[in-house]
């Protein structure tokens, strides 16, 4: 609802800048707007296209000027059954959180749960973004190879030892550590 609240609004903003205007004396024409949402339909409505929901809220704006106020019905978005309303507000958090720390360095799945956790997310909302923020943890254990040759001089198998205390599997140590080798 606070999500519809904001578009209404940042919609009036928009009606009421883009209704300004030069009335032809050089003074701007201002407005006054009148939101409100209700169940039943407005009284005054411009021509619209029929809905077949009943007795679904409506937002109505009504711009206020010197002429007779004009009354413009704004159908609300009807609730959705996407995967992503369906997913709770933590769990997509979360992923999003997930997705700006991939951002900003590199991470395993289990260094990620384990960050998102100390951010105070729950375990279940930590593992449900590291699951879905769409990461390729193989390319991350490159990335962390590179970064920790960046910092000092590894042998091949203290690199690979070094990703596996980050929490990369066995398989993605090795082949961040060949491939950041390659690169050098």
């Amino acid at each position: 609802m606070k999500k519809v609240l904001a578009w209404v609004a940042a919609g009036a903003m928009i009606l009421a800048i883009g209704g300004c205007g030069d009335d032809g004396g050089g003074y701007l024409q201002t407005q006054k707007l009148e939101v409100r949402t209700t169940t039943e339909p407005p009284a005054t409505t411009a021509p619209t296209t029929q809905s077949t929901a009943t007795n679904s809220p409506t937002t109505t704006v009504s711009t206020k000027t010197d002429s007779p106020a004009t009354t413009v019905p704004i159908e609300q978005p009807a609730e959705t059954n996407s995967p992503e309303s369906a997913v709770p507000i933590g769990q997509r958090n979360a992923a999003q959180k997930a997705k700006e720390y991939l951002n900003v360095m590199p991470f395993s799945h289990s260094g990620l749960v384990k960050q998102l956790e100390y951010e105070g997310f729950t375990p279940d909302e930590a593992v449900y973004g590291a699951d879905n923020c769409g990461a390729d943890w193989y390319a991350q254990a490159v990335k962390a190879a590179n970064s920790y040759l960046e910092l000092m001089p590894f042998s091949r198998e203290e690199l690979i030892g070094q990703l596996e205390f980050e929490g990369f599997t066995r398989e993605q140590a090795e082949h961040g550590a060949a491939t950041a080798w390659e690169g050098r």
